[in-house]
């Protein structure tokens, strides 16, 4: 099921991106650019998280409370160290919801 769900997404990916760069001219090069920060942030993350996931805890609540918080560290410093416009985006959004309260 996983395999055949990826070969569809990315089917569906070049599907997409025919009207977008006809229509807007975002060329699917363009627009794997964009994303290719955020897919190398996350899959840094997923590595570190699946290597603490082999450590000898004993107990599954544990080592699951230090792979989340582990996971959202690791995220979120490296959106801060490569300058993740769409971080800084959502903080200045966030920033704002807090003041408006």
């Amino acid at each position: 099921i996983a395999i055949s769900m990826a070969v569809t997404n990315f089917a569906f990916i070049i599907v997409n991106a025919i009207p977008n760069k006809r229509v807007i001219g975002y060329s699917l090069g363009e627009q794997f650019k964009d994303i290719l920060p955020n897919l190398l942030s996350a899959a840094l993350m997923a590595i570190i998280v699946y290597v603490l996931g082999l450590l000898p805890i004993g107990s599954t609540l544990l080592l699951l409370v230090l792979q989340v918080f582990a996971g959202v560290c690791i995220y979120l410093a490296l959106s801060v160290i490569l300058k993740n416009k769409e971080f800084k985006d959502l903080l200045d959004m966030t920033k704002g919801f807090f003041k408006k309260s």
